[in-house]
């Protein structure tokens, strides 16, 4: 029970088991007031392409949520990291089964310029304001979950597995784009700030 005990005790992060990514809801000063910075993903890419999303991405060896999303928020759109400031963080939000999101929002100080790289088609701007009018709406997802054809139900009571689910999940559409999913999530508990 010692060795045991030791080997727990160096285990370390508690969120190991997990993958970790860091995005960045960054803000700046536009004409029409205060506007988040979102990019519509290449539809070369192959998780989410095409969608709408915020800058960011896994956690690399020994980086920090807000390194990773700093740094990805250079590689993506090119703005330095020397152009951002911190101004904060939301809560973490399980993407999928076993992934934390950490989102920070951060102000972008001028000047600072949006150059999109390979994985971004397009950067634009959303004003705050449409978080709040006409604001988010909300659409169910229903979910089907079973058990893979290997795994041996025949030990099951009933002989199978089956759990169905839904929750709302928030969308809302700005000038022909839809943010949907993880983004409008982290952008709707921004709205409650607002």
């Amino acid at each position: 029970m010692e060795e045991l005990a030791r080997r727990l005790a160096l285990s370390g992060d508690p969120f190991g088991r997990f993958l970790q990514a860091g995005v960045v809801v960054a803000l700046a000063e536009r004409p029409g007031g205060t506007a988040v910075l979102l990019e519509l993903r290449s539809r070369s890419l192959a998780r989410s392409p095409g969608e709408v999303g915020l800058p960011g991405g896994r956690l690399e060896a020994g980086e920090s949520a807000w390194e990773a999303a700093r740094r990805e928020l250079e590689e993506e759109l090119g703005i330095e990291a020397a152009r951002v400031s911190l101004l904060g963080s939301l809560p973490v939000f399980e993407r999928g089964r076993g992934e934390l999101v950490h989102p920070f929002v951060a102000l972008l100080q001028d000047p600072f310029t949006v150059s999109p790289g390979t994985e971004v088609a397009e950067a634009f701007w959303l004003p705050l304001e449409a978080l709040r009018s006409p604001g988010f709406r909300y659409a169910e997802i229903r979910e089907v979950i079973r058990l893979a054809g290997r795994f041996p139900s025949r030990y099951l009571p009933a002989g199978r597995w089956r759990r169905r689910g839904s929750r709302p999940t928030p969308y809302l559409v700005h000038e022909g784009r839809l943010v949907w999913g993880l983004t409008a999530e982290i952008l709707a508990v921004l709205a409650t700030f607002l």
